[in-house]
Formats: structure tokens, sequence, C-alpha cells
């Protein structure tokens, strides 16, 4: 049950008294899909900030993004040099948190997914069935199949014209990571699972 850590989340939360979270952000950088992800916020008036590097692999991010023309509400900013805390403030900010990920077999966008938990904000997130969580079932955020631009619209939409509903699946995701999904949970199953090979282990051992 690998999660976040909330006491460093809940100290970030804690510099930010006042904080008013609005609109949708986009952070990440492995085998995100930025042209379904702007294709579908193009089609909406919803404010999208995306934080992603120039390159990562063998994706240029910039040569796909520079392709687009895109609308005043989107804004793309490159993250080469931003400091990982400084960026979890800026996620803190925002009232939804949009992971749309490349179709490959393992759990893509599972780091971002965690920190939403930890800060209480709800996801829509590309359907990834590596995912040990059911995003729908445990009601944290909407997902939507990949490369589906209709669907996404139609989650963006859901998430704005929902407020309530949005806040409600954020509270959800940070019970989940409370009770189910943290450091500190996964620190002690790592713990027992060692203690257990170590138990076997000496069960097993012989003696010339």
């Amino acid at each position: 049950h690998w999660g976040p850590d909330l006491p460093f989340y809940d100290h970030l939360l804690a510099e930010m008294p006042d904080r008013k979270p609005e609109g949708f952000i986009s952070t990440g950088k492995e085998n995100r899909d930025v042209d379904t992800l702007l294709q579908s916020f193009s089609a909406t008036n919803e404010e999208l900030d995306l934080y992603i590097a120039v390159s990562c692999g063998n994706i240029n991010y910039k040569k796909i993004l520079d392709r687009y023309s895109v609308p005043d509400s989107i804004h793309i900013h490159y993250t080469d040099g931003v400091i990982p805390y400084e960026l979890g403030k800026l996620v803190a900010r925002k009232s939804c948190i949009v992971i749309c990920c490349l179709d490959f077999p393992y759990t893509v966008g599972l780091t971002t997914l965690v920190e939403a938990f930890a800060l209480g904000i709800p996801v829509i997130c590309s359907r990834n069935p590596n995912f040990e969580i059911d995003i729908d079932k445990e009601e944290i955020g909407i997902t939507v199949e990949y490369n589906d631009v209709q669907g996404w619209i139609d989650a963006i939409r859901y998430i704005a014209d929902h407020p309530e509903e949005a806040r409600r699946m954020g509270e959800n995701a940070r019970k989940l990571a409370e009770e189910r999904f943290n450091l500190e949970i996964f620190s002690r199953e790592i713990a027992e699972s060692l203690l257990e090979i170590s138990n076997i282990s000496s069960k097993n051992r012989t003696f010339a």
C-alpha cells in the first residue's frame, strides 16, 4: 500500500491557510498524453496549468506542444529546475488534478495520483488497469479511456459543473490516504515482510 508522506503534505498545506483551490493542473513527465490533454481542454473554457519537462525519455514534449495554438485558458510551464516542494504548493492551489497518460503496461501516473490523495484533491485520470486503486469505485475522481478526447471533455465539464461533488471526491481521496495508502502503512508492511522472510530463512538454515 505505497502512498504519500502525509506529514510532509500536511506541513505544506499548513503554509497555505488561505488557499482557495481553483482550476485544473497537470504535472508529471513520464509518458504523458499531451495531445489528448490539449485537445480536450481546448474544447472547454476551463483553466489548465500544464507543468511538464521539455522532454522525457524518447518523447520531446515541447516539440509536440509547439504544434498547437492553445487558448488563453491553457498555461504551459516547463519544469526543468523546478523544486518539487514548490510544485506541490502549486498543485495544492488547484481544485482538480488531471493525469492524462499514454497506454503503457505499468503504473504511469501513480506518483501524481498519491499526491492527490495527500492533498485531498479529486482527479481525472487515464483508466490504467495496473493501478491497485479503483478510482471510480472509491469515488475519488473520474477515469477516461486512453485517447478518448470526448471522454476527457465530458469529465472536465462534469468536475467544473459539480464543485460540491468534486470536493467530496477530494475528501474521499484524503480519507483513503489516511486509512489505507500512506508511507507509514507501506513502511510497516515492508518491515513485516522482511521479518517474515528472515524467520523463514532462520527455520530453513542448516548447520554442518
